[in-house]
């Protein structure tokens, strides 16, 4: 059999029409040490034959180059000469050795002190001896116990390579191949041949490597357990890296909506290890000059189709997060979404390190910095927005903070973004170390959900500015759980120069109520009162309503009752000279505006004072 001359490998050699070689696995390939020379190999498999590693390889007699495990293969003891993969497009992580063949299961059981694990499901099979194995509750102080399979024993049994720390029963567990060190050479391939297409198959993948604090040439640190290759170049000449899943997820499993855990779909990379240091994370881009704001790497990110689930501690804190792309010039995520496993989002803990679940360029980065369909959840920070940043139906629920806007130069665009269940919707970073003169960004749709149920996520604030550092304007709509919109819930800590304005609102409002007070949606439409007897309405202080500065409130009496403007606490009233704080006639009008915190000037249709 003869190899077709339309084949051409990405090291740009034609293979024409070779004598065809057959092998089971790459271990074969390693081994075929004779009769090189115009010869070709078809490598039905990277383990075994059909499991998506195999491919065509032929024999490049010169090539001196490193063996990268997927697409580079060095013949056991052969000095020169490589076996070549011959492809186009994307790399295949099964090239490298990936499987994603993660399993779960809810019914783990392990008796403290010994390493004998035993489960309802028939699961196991000896082949699986060597993979990782991950039982929640079994490890010292309740966390999860993260070991290896030593024997098997049936495919219910098996034992461990540790001793469990805590007896637990019917828990959830979960098992699989470790695909850290196979994804990472892919990665690293793609980056070598000047950038390219990752490809990742559907499934489990799971990632248990350490986190990499010192990798590349220029020891990058990215406290991360998946890094991307840093590149300083200028424009001419950068590499791009996209890591593609096989098919979306379902976003909504990032919700915990529902009483229970999210099911599993798409392509997964769960994280078995707990986070230390600073902004851990699962896959981080970075720059090689940490202290230094304007370095970058100039290696271009975009992800697609990617799950990131997160192991939590014993707390059911996570303390990693997924994406790091503080450092990057460029990055691109669709479909990408980042929380913890096999368990509801509503019994999660606050994290108790600074941990993000995506974070995008710092300021100095370049164009084109996106985020589409994209959900996270479980974060001390559900997004860190950049600059040049867009946004487009993403999600952040149950962090302590949704979206931390971080200091720019060019504004970040935020075009439909959702809110649900976090302390702080939108906080201004109070860190500018390098921009003194604010942080720009426009919210054109902001949909949250509010929600006060004693847990550490509970809603707070809509926007927190306390340093009044952020220059802006948030078109916002506010739903309260199990009552509907109600933008009355609104609160804002500081952000003087951000303009706040709810989508849904009443154009006008008619009461008759004996006493009023204010609410913060009053600010947005036309108030008539029409009681047929006298009405007195309130200002509340700024700690129950936060009104903008220059907030113009409209009042119309309508009725024959008097109409009384009262101070609320801390409140003061500013009235022209001769006047009291009354509607004089009936169908006359009057102003309220608030030109300092707590402070409002009253003017228009007034009642003489006598």
């Amino acid at each position: 059999m003869a190899i077709d001359s339309r084949y051409k490998g990405k090291f740009g050699k034609e293979v024409e029409a070779l004598p065809e070689t057959t092998l089971t696995a790459i271990s074969n390939l390693k081994a075929e040490t004779v009769n090189f020379e115009g010869k070709a190999v078809n490598v039905l498999g990277y383990y075994a034959k059909g499991d998506g590693g195999g491919g065509l390889f032929y024999w490049d007699a010169a090539s001196t180059e490193a063996d990268n495990g997927g697409t580079i293969i060095q013949a056991n003891a052969i000095t020169t000469g490589r076996w070549k993969r011959v492809f186009s497009g994307a790399v295949n992580v099964k090239w490298f050795g990936a499987k994603g063949d993660g399993k779960d299961a809810l019914d783990g059981n392990i008796t403290t002190g010994t390493n004998n694990f035993t489960t309802g499901t028939a699961i196991f099979s000896a082949t699986d001896v060597g993979k990782v194995i991950s039982i929640k509750g079994a490890g010292t102080s309740g966390a999860y116990l993260v070991t290896t399979i030593a024997t098997y024993v049936s495919a219910t049994n098996v034992t461990l390579s540790t001793n469990a720390a805590l007896t637990v029963s019917g828990v959830s567990w979960f098992f699989g191949t470790d695909d850290t060190f196979a994804i990472q050479d892919t990665i690293n391939a793609a980056y070598a041949d000047g950038g390219g297409k990752v490809y990742v198959n559907k499934g489990i993948h799971i990632i248990n490597g350490i986190l990499q604090t010192s990798v590349g040439g220029y020891a990058v640190n990215p406290n991360s357990q998946l890094w991307i290759p840093y590149y300083n170049a200028d424009i001419q000449d950068r590499r791009t890296i996209e890591i593609c899943g096989e098919f979306a997820a379902t976003l909504y499993q990032g919700l915990g909506l529902a009483p229970r855990p999210a099911a599993n779909s798409g392509t997964i990379f769960r994280s078995t290890i707990q986070g230390s240091g600073i902004e851990p994370s699962v896959i981080c881009n970075k720059g090689g000059a940490p202290n230094d704001f304007r370095i970058f790497s100039r290696t271009n990110l975009l992800i697609k189709n990617i799950s990131i689930q997160l192991t939590v501690n014993e707390n059911n804190a996570v303390t990693m997060g997924g994406i790091n792309g503080f450092d990057c010039s460029i990055i691109n995520l669709e479909y990408v979404t980042a929380y913890p496993h096999t368990m509801n989002l509503t019994d999660s803990s606050r994290p108790p390190i600074n941990v993000t679940g995506i974070s995008m360029p710092k300021v100095g980065s370049e164009h084109f910095n996106s985020l589409r369909n994209c959900t996270v959840g479980g974060f001390e920070n559900g997004y860190r927005i950049g600059e040049h940043a867009s946004a487009y139906d993403i999600v952040a629920i149950s962090c302590y903070t949704g979206y931390r806007i971080m200091e720019n130069n060019h504004t970040a665009n935020l075009l439909k973004i959702a809110s649900f269940w976090n302390v702080n919707d939108i906080t201004i970073d109070n860190n500018q170390d390098h921009l003194p003169s604010g942080l720009f960004f426009n919210v054109h749709q902001l949909i949250t959900e509010w929600k006060s149920v004693g847990k550490w996520y509970d809603n707070v604030n809509t926007i927190s500015d306390a340093d009044n550092k952020g220059m802006g304007k948030i078109n916002f709509d506010i739903v309260e759980a199990n009552v509907g919109v109600n933008n009355n819930r609104f609160k804002k800590i500081g952000g003087k120069n951000i303009i706040c304005e709810p989508i849904s609102v009443n154009i006008s409002s008619e009461t008759t109520d004996v006493s009023y007070i204010l609410k913060y949606t009053d600010a947005f439409k036309k108030n008539k009162f029409n009681g047929s007897s006298d009405q007195t309405i309130t200002i509340p202080p700024a700690t129950s309503v936060t009104y903008d500065i220059d907030t113009e409130i409209v009042i119309q009496r309508l009725g024959l009752g008097n109409i009384d403007i009262v101070a609320g606490a801390g409140v003061t009233l500013n009235i022209p000279t001769g006047y009291l704080a009354e509607i004089k006639n009936q169908y006359d009008a009057i102003s309220l505006v608030q030109t300092a915190v707590n402070v409002w000037s009253v003017y228009g249709a007034l009642t003489t004072a006598t």
